[in-house]
């Protein structure tokens, strides 16, 4: 776990806050979102570091959701997908696969139960960018996958360079 921080914290670093210029018509942007909500487990977070090639945008995202004493699933995704644009309010969809780990509560002096395996991950974010480097939106994602499947909403705030 602790090669994927290093990595996500450098990929964040060279990347957020500068847009890459090609000698052709191509754009490319990355920004990072970060947010909280809920979910059908109880409260949500989550981190995504987004690179957009026109339209296409590929998300490495990070998720915990669970409760403070009881269950909790953690995933680890790549998720490609489409983005439309719009001045300054941005939509987009992805999918892809997560690695997944759910631990099951067994009270409160008892070890978890946990099973890793393979979710299918979605997710879709509307946003608004207030300013050049920053904005603000909401995330709806869900998770699917053998053991325990969930769904949430969490409102974001996005870092980085998304737009012209």
């Amino acid at each position: 776990m602790k090669i994927e921080k290093l990595i996500f914290s450098i990929l964040f670093f060279i990347s957020v806050f500068t847009p890459i210029k090609a000698q052709d018509s191509t754009k490319t942007f990355s920004w990072l979102n970060t947010g909280i909500g809920i979910n059908s487990l109880s409260l949500g977070y989550n981190v995504g570091l987004n690179f957009q090639i026109d339209n296409t945008l590929i998300t490495a995202k990070f998720g915990a959701n669970g409760e403070v004493l009881g269950d909790d699933l953690m995933e680890l995704g790549l998720l490609v997908g489409y983005r439309f644009p719009l001045e300054r309010i941005i939509i987009s969809f992805t999918g892809g696969l997560a690695e997944t780990t759910y631990s099951k509560s067994n009270g409160l002096f008892g070890s978890p139960t946990k099973s890793k395996l393979l979710g299918l991950v979605m997710e879709s974010q509307i946003s608004y960018i207030v300013w050049k480097l920053f904005g603000i939106g909401v995330t709806s994602y869900f998770n699917i996958n053998k053991v325990k499947s969930i769904a949430g909403v969490n409102l974001n705030i996005f870092i980085g360079v998304m737009n012209d």
